[in-house]
Parts: structure tokens; C-alpha cells; sequence
């Protein structure tokens, strides 16, 4: 299996309080270069599955064979119109304390009451907008609970030599809740990992036992990996970074990480559409691995879905992030499921595998156990997922290349469809696990 050592570096952290600077003018969308496409070649070996999954029961939950399900709404601020530009990239995350942040394209919403009220934070008023070419501006925001922290990545413009940026910005829950201007960052560019000339898009966040880890695209490369401790983004001092070789990622385009692991990273790519890149980085070693994993092959053709009015909603996605593994969580009994957009003769649905994964160095070994599409629901995003290590599950808010996904203790999936009919319309689908198992390709 290969493995490769990862890089180091420094960065030193810096504060701001009170949200003094000047707010700077925004850029007009469409002004950033168009990025490189994911190709996902068809395998030469496919391999078909053995047995069909049963097909799509949709039924009505009930109370005798369904355990209660709490939902929490945080929409419906005054704050939030229902516009591309305000909902474009939407991230989010709560805390304990009820405290919760939504960020989307330009600004960053913060609620200390669950969302009863909230308060319109813009980024430029908040950090110096000096790093590269000024903020614009994908936002990612998640809470890490063991360690208390809000974590709010900021990408940046590409300065005058084409070398992107990004800000990783910390804070506790209660600094958030009662001084939400307040926070310490760390600035990164494109050329702290050997590309001093290439622009940097599409971020992802992920924690584990003991890391904050950090992905995005470097448009000459691949997906490059970053990891820092938490302990050292607690400190708010200069802190220590290791990450891939963008090279190793090129199949990995696009592709967001598995969250909520244990103790390591791990992210996945599509080598063809019958076989996938899994990396994992344990958080005890400065080495990462990966393997390919070969699963049943699913249709890579055009993604096209009309609505009702005609309008081809998935156009957007077939340029991008196309069949980028979009969606990974690790659940509470160690197995890991990934997701990501196929291609359908009639209609375009979610490709949803679900693998063991016994992700210990020299190799790994992964059972797919599901390939499935739905065939009563048109309408669809490509997957991102997260997970509550809580009784209770959630549906987390992602931005607009992927869907809102839970998973419980009992590892159920809540699927929720964000409809076209209106900004944050949920329906809930959950999907027990055991009921697709025998689907081995």
C-alpha cells in the first residue's frame, strides 16, 4: 500500500477584538478563474453486484416502531434572505450552549439564544482583509466539542502572483456567544505547501480525537490535507502543521473528508467508476496511506435532472464537484460511509456506499454493503454527512453541492432533501443500515 511522509511547518497566531476594520467591497461573482474537472474514467473491470438491494420503502414514521426523533430549525432570521448570494456555500454548527453559527457566501450569522435571534457578523469588518487578494469567499464552520472550539475557515482572493489563501480562525463557545468578533487565527497561502503560483477552492473541515483537519484544491495539483492539534489551537500561539503532497490527491478533486472520526483523518477519491482512493492519516504518525477499494460499478454518464419548471438544477453539478466524494462520516460502530452523485438513465440520484473500515496500517480491508437509489425522489444533492457521538441525531446544514445528512447511535441515516421549491423546505428520509446488508459487489 502506499504511504507517504507528510511536510511540517509554523504559523503564528494572531487575535483581533471588536470588529474595527473598514467592510470591503465585495467582488462580482464570476470573477474567479474556471477550475480544473473531475474525470472519472469507466473501469475496464467493473465489478456488478451480486444481489439488488429491495427496493425504496417510503412509510410514514410512527411512534410504535420508531423512536422519537427531535428536530432543531435553526432558520428563519431576520438576518437570512432567500437569494443565490446570501445562501450560496452555506456551513454551520451549535454547541451545547446554544450557541450556533451559519455562514454562507460574504458573512457569517451568530445565534446565543438556539436560534431565537441572530446577529450579522461580516468578515471584513472582523480580520484584517490584507492576506493575498482580500476575502472571498467560501466560508466552512464546525464546532469541536471536546475542545470547546469554533472553528471558521475563510478563503481569500489569489494575490497578484496567483497564490491562493486561507484563514483558520478559533474560538470557544462562550467567546462566541457573548464577543462574537473576538478570535484567533492563523493565515495559510498556497505557496506554504509548494505552489507559490496556484490559486486554492472548495474547503472542507473535519476533527478527530486530536486534530483540526483542513482540505481544499490547489488548482495546479490535487486535494492537499492540513492537519494542526487542537491543543495547539486552544493555545492561540504559534502552532505546528502537517500536510499531504497536493500530487498524491489529484484523484481526490473536490472530495470533502470524513468527518467526526476517531483518531485519524481519512478522505476518498474515485480512481473510475468502479473503484475509489482511500486515504487515512492516523493521528499518531506523520505518514499517510492509501489503496484503492474496488465497488460496485455505478453509472458515470451526464448529470441531469429537470424540474417541473424545466430548469436543469443539476447542470451546476455536472461541471462541478461532478462525482467527487462529497460525503463521508465514520459512525459509532467503526464503519465508514461515503457518498457521492451517479448518473441515472431516467433521473440523477445519490451513490451510496457504506464500507467497513478496518483502517490499520500496512492495509486495510473494505466490504461495500450498499448501492442504492431511490427511486421515488427526483430531486437531488450530492451527499455530505455528519454525525452526533449523542443519543440524538442531526441534520447538519451544508452548502449548495451537497445534502443535509444525519447519523445516530443506532446508525440510521436522516436524509434531508433540500427541495428546489424553497430555501431550507426539509423532508426527512431515514434508511436503516441493516436493511441493505448482502448487497456485496
Amino acid at each position: 500500500m502506499p504511504e507517504a511522509r507528510s511536510r511540517t511547518g509554523t504559523s503564528e497566531g494572531r487575535s483581533v477584538k471588536g470588529g474595527r476594520y473598514k467592510p470591503a467591497k465585495r467582488r462580482v461573482l464570476g470573477q474567479k478563474p474556471p477550475r480544473p474537472l473531475l474525470v472519472v474514467d469507466t473501469s475496464t473491470k467493473p465489478r456488478a453486484l451480486r444481489k439488488l438491494p429491495p427496493a425504496a420503502e417510503i412509510m410514514k414514521a410512527d411512534d410504535v416502531r420508531d423512536p422519537k426523533v427531535e428536530f432543531t430549525d435553526y432558520a428563519g432570521g431576520d438576518t437570512v434572505t432567500r437569494s443565490l448570494t446570501n445562501a450560496a456555500d452555506m456551513s454551520g454548527a451549535d454547541s451545547e450552549r446554544n450557541v450556533v453559527m451559519m455562514s454562507f457566501n460574504w458573512s457569517c450569522d451568530v445565534s446565543k439564544d438556539g436560534g431565537g435571534t441572530w446577529k450579522r457578523l461580516d468578515p471584513t469588518t472582523i480580520f484584517p482583509n490584507t492576506l493575498a487578494g482580500g476575502f472571498c469567499c467560501d466560508q466552512v464552520v464546525i464546532y469541536v466539542p471536546h475542545a470547546d472550539l469554533f472553528v471558521w475557515f475563510l478563503q481569500y482572493n489569489k494575490d497578484t502572483a496567483g497564490q491562493g489563501a486561507f484563514r483558520i480562525a478559533v474560538a470557544s463557545s462562550s467567546s462566541v456567544g457573548s464577543s462574537p468578533t473576538n478570535w484567533t487565527y492563523w493565515d495559510f497561502v498556497a505557496g506554504d505547501f509548494g505552489f507559490p503560483t496556484s490559486d486554492m477552492d472548495y474547503p472542507d473541515l473535519a476533527y478527530s480525537d486530536e486534530f483540526l483537519y483542513v482540505s481544499t484544491d490547489v488548482f495546479s495539483s490535487g486535494r492537499v490535507v492540513m492537519r494542526i492539534s487542537l491543543k495547539d489551537l486552544q493555545g492561540g500561539g504559534t502552532v505546528s502543521y502537517s500536510w499531504t503532497d497536493p500530487d498524491d490527491g489529484t484523484q481526490c478533486w473536490g472530495a470533502h473528508l470524513v468527518q467526526q472520526t476517531g483518531d485519524r483523518g481519512m478522505w476518498a477519491g474515485q480512481v473510475d467508476n468502479s473503484h475509489l482512493v482511500f486515504f487515512t492519516w492516523p493521528d499518531n504518525s506523520g505518514t499517510y496511506s492509501w489503496g484503492n477499494v474496488t465497488v460496485a460499478a455505478w453509472p458515470n454518464g451526464t448529470l441531469s435532472c429537470p424540474g417541473p419548471d424545466g430548469n436543469d438544477w443539476l447542470k451546476k453539478l455536472d461541471n462541478f464537484p461532478s462525482f467527487a466524494v462529497t460525503g463521508g462520516v465514520e459512525m459509532a460502530n467503526g464503519r465508514v460511509a461515503l457518498a457521492w452523485s451517479a448518473a441515472m438513465v431516467s433521473q440523477n440520484l445519490p451513490h451510496w456506499p457504506v464500507a467497513n473500515s478496518l483502517a490499520i496500517a500496512p492495509r486495510f480491508t473494505f466490504q461495500l454493503e450498499k448501492h442504492l437509489a431511490f427511486e421515488h425522489v427526483t430531486e437531488r444533492r450530492p451527499a455530505g454527512m455528519a454525525v452526533r457521538r449523542r443519543s440524538r441525531a442531526s441534520c447538519r446544514p451544508f452548502d449548495h453541492h451537497r445534502h443535509h445528512f444525519g447519523v445516530g447511535r443506532d446508525d440510521r441515516w436522516l436524509d434531508g432533501l433540500d427541495r428546489r421549491d424553497g430555501l431550507g423546505k426539509l423532508s426527512v428520509v431515514e434508511h436503516r443500515f441493516s436493511s441493505v446488508k448482502g448487497s456485496v459487489g
